[in-house]
């Protein structure tokens, strides 16, 4: 397996890189091609046939210098057969302002199930855009999470084209919106082969005066027969001046398919509230555990124990901070 500085590929490259990159770009928009433009470095991950790899692969990018911006690319070729865990994480220092704009590429190749995990743990003062590409062939599986925590502006785009038969396609969103804060969630599933199934997960928790969007598209192409494809939205608003925007989209141009789709926008229970409540519970942890109930059931996907717990451990401390019924109004 090769683990490599995007800027060595680039300069020693000999045609393995060049057949990946830029090439599962579908939705070209102007920060795509900014960070076309200008990265310079990320990362060049090639997974050989037939491999497997039984630990994460960690990708860690900072955004620190106050005023900054930064293009790091990612890119992911795995081989027919192979199977691996990719966690992108990206950074942003306290009180800073910085503009992260990161693109990432992923080609499976036939049988090859590869999961991706991104976190995004933007400063509130900065900003985070992020696209992902997947390109999909026969019987491949691929994992998608993504975990928003907060920050100024957090766009995150993801599409991913299941390109021949039998694939199978999973992503799951979790994000959690405050103060003034928006976080943006834009997915695109192309179903262009048959026999291919994909499922969607995203929920949300927003408060203060924060913003967070959900746009999620699924398209069946005429070719595309005994399609399986389901996709749901669910947001939870705890306070008065935070909005959740909602848009389910189905595109389906084949009579043989199996899809569906839905969407919810709510207050906590009040009956649940009330019943942790006079089990001696006190407001604030009541809320948490509902809260939490709801968040972590989005980390199920998450294979590798000791990484589940650890999101769960960064996401039940975002809980806590959102979960003050003190300043939920």
């Amino acid at each position: 397996m090769l683990i490599a500085p995007l800027s060595g590929a680039l300069t020693e490259d000999t045609g393995t890189l060049g057949r990946v990159l830029g090439h599962h770009l579908r939705s070209q928009n102007a920060f795509v091609a900014l960070n076309t433009a200008f990265m310079t470095d990320g990362a060049f991950i090639r997974i050989p046939a037939g491999f497997t790899s039984d630990l994460p692969i960690y990708l860690v990018f900072l955004a620190a210098a106050d005023g900054s911006a930064s293009f790091p690319r990612t890119v992911v070729w795995a081989g027919e057969n192979s199977q691996a865990t990719i966690v992108e994480i990206h950074l942003g220092a306290d009180c800073r302002s910085t503009l992260s704009s990161a693109v990432t590429e992923i080609l499976l190749e036939p049988g090859a199930r590869i999961a991706h995990h991104g976190i995004q743990k933007t400063s509130p003062d900065g900003a985070h855009v992020g696209h992902l590409a997947v390109t999909q062939k026969a019987g491949s599986v691929f994992s998608g999470s993504n975990l928003a925590t907060g920050g100024r502006l957090v766009r995150n785009d993801v599409h991913v084209l299941l390109a021949e038969g039998g694939c199978t396609c999973n992503l799951d969103g979790l994000y959690l919106a405050s103060g003034t804060s928006h976080i943006d969630n834009h997915t695109t599933i192309d179903h262009r082969a048959p026999r291919s199934t994909s499922r969607e997960v995203y929920k949300g928790v927003v408060s203060g005066r924060s913003r967070a969007v959900f746009s999620g598209r699924i398209v069946v192409r005429p070719g595309a027969q005994q399609t399986d494809a389901r996709q749901t939205n669910r947001n939870i608003v705890l306070s008065d001046g935070a909005v959740a925007h909602s848009k389910p989209h189905l595109e389906i141009f084949a009579n043989d398919v199996k899809c569906s789709h839905g969407a919810t926008t709510g207050r906590l229970n009040p009956d649940a509230l009330f019943y942790l409540r006079s089990r001696g519970i006190g407001e604030k942890e009541a809320h948490q555990l509902l809260i939490r109930a709801f968040m972590l059931e989005g980390l199920d996907c998450i294979a590798q124990t000791g990484l589940r717990a650890e999101l769960e451990g960064v996401l039940v401390k975002r809980i806590e901070e959102l979960a003050n019924p003190g300043v939920l109004a």
